[in-house]
């Protein structure tokens, strides 16, 4: 762990040179340096204390032993075989490997000239392969995670050869090489699981840094315990889900350069106590990242911040000296992603418009992203109003557009055949989605908590839906009259609610028509509209067959229609125009309907009166299934209406059909009430028109009484 600038430090090395003439004497030097567990208690954001106790331990030097005394014959033969590093750098890389493989004995040889070796210039060259060795490389297993995640103490010898000097250092690790084997395969699941691959640095550090504070509690438990090492150790962080502010950070740096990204941990003080953190480089600066402040807060009040915004945070003097900064330098000022644009699959790009579009462009699969890796636009959702993706998209990534808040329309693309988990959840003004046919899976959560969503629709087949897909959602859906894999909605639509409260509607299933429009063409020049209770048949010409009824415009609002009005110039009444209109009493057919189709009136079983106003059209036998009415012909009716006349039980049309004849009415009137010279008048009207008449009549002979 970091010491304070009160503790000798390793040095930065300086190369030495080898090869000098060396004295046949012996040089005993032993140097014991162990780690420092002096914090009996990290540091905490919400902590204020005042303290110089070390929460982040280094190594440091301890006695050091200095011998005069010959005793060439305790080096061994290995030694004279051995090859002899002639600089600190080749000296230090086998050092590092040795210690990377966890040997807790490394030997490096070293070429130099024993005779001009004392205690301190021994010291110095160990310092120097020890630092070097341990040096940032930018490789995630070694470097800072070496220093602070795997070496818990050292020991340090050396002594002297005809070839130079064969320094020993003794380890103890933190966590055993099987341990380190252990961690490298779970990094490399849990970096799968993360699915990284394409994505911007800024998105991966936001994806490392949240599974940090989601997956790592602070060990509160063995927080006094200084001689548990595990809780400074990445391997602490992720099996046993505790680590203090060492095991945080070098869990960070780890993962960080396993995705390339460079970063270093930095050892200082936090609130006046020892603590450390990381720095982490993207685009042209480094910025601060304190996962284990955030972790215990639950916030992001610690992350990528610059020199100016980051408080309760004293970097330590040899992490604010030039050769460092200039090396490191951090920006004075938080760091802001100013992109609009970027990757969002192997082959997708998304870009967000000046007029608040997101348009996802390209081929194929969106990544899957999650609470703890969001979307690359998550930090600009805020602007999002409208998504538009096109054609060839085929995957909604996993909570894509999570918590865009501001979304009101979603335009799907023709090839998308499944919706990830949670994709849409709490966008709570998204108002409508219309599905496209391909769609063939709408994964959990997917609509979670989309409050203000209304109507969706389906065009294809009935897609696999997960439990919970439209939890919290109040909305009606339509799907298509004609596929039969929408059988179990038909049957038991309450059965299938999938976490919300869905009222289930048939519809064409065509782009073109709008489920829940009230007015619309249904012929060839003719048009409907819905007004209230009363279905208008307007136009001139002939009307659409529906071959099921369920494709008629005006399906949906069956149970609302009580009138029809049909216009007087329209020719025909099409198939199933208007079946299943059970609240409908009465129906004037104009004169000039030629036909009447199959079904038309099926079951509407409210309808008791139907006038024909000229010839008898042609009628399909079916055309009245399950419906008593009575049906009345002109009083003046042409030969076409004779058969009905003499045979009117051969003509019932799938009902029961009782005919009549428009009946003459003879009013007497009082005192000229029509305007007639007569006290009779004579009128071939209908009989519900009679009854007006008769009414009116009545009311004017009270009055003049």
């Amino acid at each position: 762990m970091l010491t304070k600038s009160s503790i000798k430090r390793f040095g930065e090395y300086t190369e030495l040179n080898g090869g000098e003439n060396m004295n046949k004497k012996s040089i005993i030097i032993v140097l014991m340096i162990a780690a420092l567990f002096f914090i009996p208690k990290e540091v905490h954001a919400s902590d204020t204390v005042n303290s110089t106790n070390d929460s982040i331990a280094s190594t440091v030097i301890g006695q050091i032993t200095f011998n005069n005394e010959n005793n060439q014959s305790d080096v061994g033969a290995a030694a004279g075989s051995a090859d002899y590093a002639s600089t600190v750098t080749l000296a230090a890389d086998r050092l590092r490997t040795q210690i990377i493989n966890r040997q807790a004995e490394c030997t490096v040889y070293y070429k130099a000239d024993s005779a001009s070796f004392d205690n301190d210039k021994f010291t110095k060259l160990a310092e120097q392969i020890y630092n070097s060795a341990l040096k940032h490389t930018g490789i995630s297993d070694q470097g800072d995670y070496l220093r602070w995640g795997a070496i818990a103490s050292v020991n340090i010898s050396g002594k002297t050869t005809s070839q130079g000097l064969v320094i020993t250092y003794n380890f103890t690790y933190y966590i055993t090489e099987n341990q380190e084997l252990e961690l490298q395969k779970k990094l490399v699941e849990i970096m799968k699981e993360l699915n990284l691959d394409g994505r911007s640095n800024y998105e991966k550090v936001v994806a490392i840094y949240n599974y940090i504070c989601n997956h790592v509690a602070y060990d509160y438990e063995n927080d006094a315990d200084n001689s548990y090492g595990l809780k400074r150790t990445a391997y602490g962080a992720i099996f046993k889900g505790k680590a203090n502010c060492q095991g945080y950070s070098v869990l960070f740096y780890r993962m960080a350069l396993q995705e390339g990204i460079d970063c270093r941990i930095i050892g200082g003080y936090g609130i006046n106590r020892s603590h450390g953190w990381n720095i982490v480089k993207l685009d042209n600066y480094y910025y601060y990242v304190d996962a284990t402040w955030d972790a215990e807060q639950g916030t992001r009040t610690y992350f990528l911040k610059g020199q100016n915004n980051f408080p309760d945070h004293t970097p330590d003097a040899e992490y604010k000296g030039y050769d460092f900064t200039n090396k490191y330098p951090v920006d004075t000022k938080d760091y802001k992603p100013n992109s609009t644009s970027g990757s969002c699959g192997k082959n997708l790009t998304w870009k967000l418009s000046e007029n608040h579009v997101l348009t996802i462009s390209g081929t194929g699969y969106m990544y899957t992203y999650s609470e703890s890796v969001p979307a690359p636009w998550d930090y600009v959702k805020e602007d999002i109003q409208k998504i538009v993706f096109e054609s060839s998209v085929q995957f909604i990534g996993e909570y894509a557009f999570a918590n865009c808040t501001e979304v009101k329309e979603v335009t799907l693309g023709s090839s998308l055949f499944k919706i990830g988990e949670a994709a849409f959840k709490n966008c709570s003004k998204l108002e409508k989605v219309d599905f496209p046919k391909r769609l063939a899976v709408i994964q959990s959560k997917a609509f979670y908590g989309c409050k203000q969503l209304k109507r969706f629709t389906f065009s294809g087949e009935y897609p696999t839906i997960e439990s919970y897909a439209f939890n919290k959602v109040s909305a009606t859906a339509y799907y298509p009259y004609s596929d039969s894999t929408w059988n179990p909605i038909i049957l038991t639509p309450t059965s299938h609610q999938f976490g919300g409260f869905i009222t289930w509607k048939v519809w064409s299933g065509k782009a073109e028509d709008d489920p829940e429009a009230k007015s619309g063409t249904c012929g060839n020049g003719v048009t409907w509209e819905l007004q209230t209770d009363l279905l208008r048949i307007n136009g001139r010409g002939k009307m659409n067959d529906w071959t099921d009824p369920m494709t008629c415009p005006w399906y949906n609002y069956r149970n609302i229609i009580k009138k029809v009005s049909i216009d007087s110039s329209v020719e025909n009444i099409g198939q199933n125009a208007f079946s299943n209109i059970s609240n409908l009493s009465k129906i004037e057919i104009p004169n000039k309907i030629t036909s009447i189709g199959g079904k038309a009136f099926d079951q509407c079983t409210s309808l008791k009166k139907v006038e024909f106003k000229g010839s008898l059209p042609t009628i399909s036998s079916d055309a009245f299934n399950g419906v008593s009415t009575e049906g009345y012909y002109p009083t003046e009716a042409d030969s076409s209406w004779d058969s009905i006349k003499r045979y009117p039980e051969n003509y019932q049309y799938g009902g029961k059909i009782v005919w009549k004849q428009h009946e003459y009415f003879i009013l007497k009137t009082h005192n000229n009430s029509f305007g007639h010279d007569s006290d009779n008048f004579t009128a071939d009207y209908s009989t519900d028109y009679a009854d007006k008449l008769l009414a009116n009549a009545k009311k004017r002979q009270k009055k003049s009484v």
